[in-house]
Protein backbone atom coordinates (compact mmCIF):
# COMPACT_ATOMS: atom_id res chain seq x y z
CA UNK A 1 0.00 0.00 0.00
CA UNK A 2 0.92 4.12 -0.40
CA UNK A 3 -0.14 6.15 1.76
CA UNK A 4 -0.40 10.23 0.87
CA UNK A 5 -0.61 11.88 4.06
CA UNK A 6 -1.50 15.38 3.71
CA UNK A 7 0.86 16.24 0.93
CA UNK A 8 1.28 19.34 -0.38
CA UNK A 9 2.97 20.77 -3.24
CA UNK A 10 3.23 24.00 -4.93
CA UNK A 11 4.96 24.95 -7.84
CA UNK A 12 4.66 28.54 -9.96
CA UNK A 13 1.04 26.79 -11.70
CA UNK A 14 -0.56 25.58 -8.83
CA UNK A 15 -4.07 26.34 -8.00
CA UNK A 16 -5.46 24.65 -4.85
CA UNK A 17 -4.11 25.29 -1.46
CA UNK A 18 -5.42 21.72 -0.04
CA UNK A 19 -3.22 19.42 1.09
CA UNK A 20 -3.50 15.35 -0.16
CA UNK A 21 -4.66 12.32 1.29
CA UNK A 22 -4.68 9.09 -0.77
CA UNK A 23 -4.33 5.07 -0.17
CA UNK A 24 -3.38 3.37 -3.00
CA UNK A 25 -4.46 0.10 -1.98
CA UNK A 26 -2.50 -3.22 -2.84
CA UNK A 27 -5.12 -5.20 -4.10
CA UNK A 28 -6.42 -2.66 -6.95
CA UNK A 29 -4.62 -0.99 -9.79
CA UNK A 30 -5.42 2.60 -9.60
CA UNK A 31 -5.75 5.17 -12.39
CA UNK A 32 -5.23 8.70 -12.46
CA UNK A 33 -7.44 10.92 -14.27
CA UNK A 34 -7.56 14.76 -14.47
CA UNK A 35 -7.33 17.96 -16.62
CA UNK A 36 -4.03 19.51 -17.87
CA UNK A 37 -2.35 20.98 -14.89
CA UNK A 38 -4.25 19.31 -11.99
CA UNK A 39 -1.07 17.17 -10.70
CA UNK A 40 -1.56 14.09 -12.68
CA UNK A 41 2.74 14.26 -13.65
CA UNK A 42 3.20 15.91 -10.25
CA UNK A 43 1.84 12.65 -8.43
CA UNK A 44 4.07 10.27 -10.30
CA UNK A 45 6.89 12.50 -9.68
CA UNK A 46 6.19 12.52 -5.99
CA UNK A 47 5.82 8.64 -6.01
CA UNK A 48 8.34 8.10 -8.16
CA UNK A 49 10.73 10.14 -5.41
CA UNK A 50 11.59 12.57 -8.37
CA UNK A 51 10.17 15.76 -6.58
CA UNK A 52 9.73 16.31 -2.90
CA UNK A 53 6.41 17.22 -1.54
CA UNK A 54 6.43 20.87 0.47
CA UNK A 55 4.61 18.99 3.20
CA UNK A 56 3.55 15.56 4.91
CA UNK A 57 4.89 12.13 4.02
CA UNK A 58 4.89 9.45 1.76
CA UNK A 59 4.11 5.60 3.05
CA UNK A 60 5.09 2.22 1.49
CA UNK A 61 3.59 -0.08 3.42
CA UNK A 62 4.64 -3.57 2.35
CA UNK A 63 2.31 -6.63 2.80
CA UNK A 64 3.75 -7.68 6.52
CA UNK A 65 2.02 -3.73 7.64
CA UNK A 66 6.43 -2.60 7.54
CA UNK A 67 6.64 0.98 6.47
CA UNK A 68 9.79 1.15 4.41
CA UNK A 69 11.37 3.40 1.67
CA UNK A 70 11.93 0.95 -1.10
CA UNK A 71 9.61 2.65 -3.53
CA UNK A 72 10.53 0.16 -6.34
CA UNK A 73 8.68 -2.90 -4.70
CA UNK A 74 5.88 -1.27 -5.02
CA UNK A 75 4.94 0.05 -8.45
CA UNK A 76 5.17 -1.23 -12.10
CA UNK A 77 5.35 1.87 -14.26
CA UNK A 78 4.72 1.84 -18.37
CA UNK A 79 5.09 4.84 -20.05
CA UNK A 80 2.48 6.22 -22.70
CA UNK A 81 5.62 6.61 -25.22
CA UNK A 82 8.41 3.96 -24.57
CA UNK A 83 8.19 0.16 -24.04
CA UNK A 84 10.87 -0.24 -22.88
CA UNK A 85 12.02 -3.12 -24.49
CA UNK A 86 15.63 -4.25 -25.91
CA UNK A 87 15.33 -3.67 -29.43
CA UNK A 88 17.71 -6.28 -30.01
CA UNK A 89 16.44 -9.14 -28.10
CA UNK A 90 13.20 -11.06 -28.76
CA UNK A 91 9.78 -11.42 -27.24
CA UNK A 92 10.99 -14.23 -24.96
CA UNK A 93 14.12 -12.52 -24.24
CA UNK A 94 12.84 -9.67 -23.02
CA UNK A 95 10.53 -11.45 -20.68
CA UNK A 96 13.20 -13.65 -19.60
CA UNK A 97 15.98 -10.55 -18.38
CA UNK A 98 13.03 -8.12 -16.79
CA UNK A 99 12.32 -11.70 -15.03
CA UNK A 100 15.48 -11.92 -14.02
CA UNK A 101 16.25 -7.83 -13.11
CA UNK A 102 13.21 -7.90 -11.26
CA UNK A 103 14.39 -11.44 -9.20
CA UNK A 104 11.57 -13.32 -10.32
CA UNK A 105 11.86 -17.01 -11.40
CA UNK A 106 9.41 -18.00 -13.43
CA UNK A 107 9.84 -20.57 -15.83
CA UNK A 108 10.74 -20.70 -19.29
CA UNK A 109 7.33 -22.53 -19.88
CA UNK A 110 5.65 -19.34 -18.32
CA UNK A 111 6.73 -16.83 -20.85
CA UNK A 112 6.11 -18.60 -23.77
CA UNK A 113 2.34 -19.63 -22.39
CA UNK A 114 1.82 -15.98 -22.08
CA UNK A 115 3.26 -14.98 -25.23
CA UNK A 116 0.77 -18.03 -26.75
CA UNK A 117 -2.25 -15.82 -24.84
CA UNK A 118 -1.18 -12.84 -26.06
CA UNK A 119 -1.30 -14.08 -29.88
CA UNK A 120 2.54 -13.61 -30.08
CA UNK A 121 3.56 -17.43 -30.06
CA UNK A 122 4.39 -17.67 -33.84
CA UNK A 123 7.86 -19.64 -34.42
CA UNK A 124 9.31 -16.88 -36.49
CA UNK A 125 8.54 -14.44 -33.19
CA UNK A 126 10.68 -16.33 -31.36
CA UNK A 127 13.98 -15.78 -32.82
CA UNK A 128 12.69 -12.18 -34.23
CA UNK A 129 14.52 -8.95 -32.47
CA UNK A 130 11.21 -6.68 -31.42
CA UNK A 131 12.37 -3.97 -33.47
CA UNK A 132 11.32 -5.71 -36.18
CA UNK A 133 7.20 -5.90 -34.67
CA UNK A 134 4.63 -3.63 -34.79
CA UNK A 135 4.05 -1.15 -32.33
CA UNK A 136 0.73 -2.96 -30.96
CA UNK A 137 3.30 -6.13 -30.57
CA UNK A 138 5.48 -4.29 -28.61
CA UNK A 139 2.51 -2.99 -26.34
CA UNK A 140 1.63 -6.04 -25.80
CA UNK A 141 5.15 -7.53 -24.78
CA UNK A 142 5.58 -4.69 -22.21
CA UNK A 143 2.07 -4.84 -20.41
CA UNK A 144 2.95 -8.16 -20.46
CA UNK A 145 6.22 -7.43 -18.35
CA UNK A 146 3.81 -5.30 -16.45
CA UNK A 147 1.34 -8.17 -15.76
CA UNK A 148 4.39 -10.61 -14.78
CA UNK A 149 6.09 -8.50 -12.72
CA UNK A 150 3.35 -8.68 -9.93
CA UNK A 151 3.66 -5.80 -7.78
CA UNK A 152 1.15 -5.10 -5.49
CA UNK A 153 0.27 -1.71 -6.35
Amino acid sequence: MILFKRISYKNFLSTGNQPIEVALDMSQTTLVVGTNGSGKSTLLKLLMGLASSDSGKIQYIDKKNTVTQDRRTHMVYLPADSNGLYQKLSAYENLSYSSKLANQNHPNQKHFQILKEWGLSHPLLSKLPVESFSTGMKRKIALIRVLLAQKPC
